[in-house]
């Protein structure tokens, strides 16, 4: 079994994380947050002796034999959380957004290396069921190059515009280097309706030559699907929409012919019945937290390790580089 010590106790932590983490092989050894009244909850919850109960997240990892850290919190904590675990040679998985900077990232990959260890993000549409599937249509030799991709991630209005693009947008500028592979050029527009009410258009091109467009609004209601991502081929499309369902669009079958559906053409769709009372989610924390036990466990490495955050934290800074707010038909540079 994995003993595990967790840090920030906040809902994310408690309604994903945590019932995740039970079904796995793991022992939740040892919790910290800064709020008592969180401790003495998760406490009862877990059935936890309060000597491993800490307000001090220095504190447990000194004490405690760890086999793992898992972080949910804001990203200077997971920096600090990230910087410390390594160093003492524990893997560590912290949430997005995993730090501040490029530069943060960067000093984060270095420590993996000098300590022959690993930190691991939770970008958790790498594990998502629906773009897996995406990802695996678009790299088979059917479907071709990629040279059109379209994506839409909206939300309702945010705290304010700045942590908007590094809380929210910042998903999918992850998402498309995991679709697409590295992003080459990015520009963006912007539209401030209010603080916390803001729009981009973002276009970008990958490496490999696919043409993009990222439309990210913290204008609509998000209690709607907001969510969708199509990308392009040879004579074909494939499509996630609300991140549960996918369809692939293959060229059309002659339907004079005798069983018309069978073969490489027409649609393949995947419609997940979110009616069904089901316990696995397919929105990515259960396979990216098992994904990090079983490295853990196995003394080997994740599928997604710091070394991916460093590609997503300077797309982030590029954007914001090359970025121009919209007002009254004229452009200024973007103040976020």
């Amino acid at each position: 079994m994995v003993k595990i010590g967790l840090v920030g106790l906040g809902k994310h932590m408690l309604s994903q994380m945590i019932p995740n983490l039970l079904r796995l092989p793991v022992i939740i050894t040892a919790v910290c947050d800064k709020d008592g009244d969180k401790l003495r909850q998760i406490r009862r919850i877990l059935h936890l002796d309060s000597e491993k109960c800490y307000l001090s997240w220095e504190q447990m990892l000194e004490k405690e034999a760890l086999d793992g850290v898992i972080c949910v919190a804001d990203a200077n904590l997971h920096y600090m959380v990230s910087k410390t675990s390594l160093q003492r040679g524990i893997p560590v998985f912290v949430e997005k957004t995993p730090c501040r900077s490029a530069a943060q990232a960067a000093e984060l990959c270095r420590l993996q290396k000098e300590h022959h260890c690993f930190g691991m993000a939770g970008f958790n549409r790498r594990y998502t069921t629906a773009y897996r599937m995406m990802k695996e249509v678009t790299e088979s030799e059917a479907f071709g190059r990629p040279c059109l991709y379209l994506a839409k991630y909206n939300s309702s209005a945010y705290s304010d515009s700045q942590y908007f693009v590094f809380n929210h947008v910042i998903h999918h500028l992850d998402l498309m280097r995991y679709l697409l592979g590295e992003i080459d050029s990015i520009a963006a527009q912007r539209i401030e309706k209010a603080d916390g009410m803001t729009g981009y258009h973002i276009r970008f091109r990958s490496v490999s030559g696919c043409m993009g467009f990222l439309q990210s609004a913290s204008l609509q209601c998000e209690a709607y699907p907001v969510e969708r991502v199509e990308i392009t081929g040879d004579g074909c499309c494939v499509t996630a929409d609300n991140v549960k369902m996918l369809q692939y669009n293959r060229p059309v079958s002659a339907k004079t012919e005798k069983n018309p559906l069978l073969g490489e053409h027409d649609s393949l769709c995947w419609n997940y019945n979110q009616g069904h009372s089901s316990m696995y989610g397919h929105y990515g924390y259960e396979r990216e937290l098992a994904d990090f036990v079983e490295a853990v466990q196995a003394g080997s490495r994740p599928e997604n390790t710091f070394d991916d955050i460093c590609g997503t934290m300077l797309l982030y800074e590029r954007l914001l580089e090359h970025c121009t707010t919209v007002s009254g038909g004229a452009e200024t540079d973007c103040k976020v």
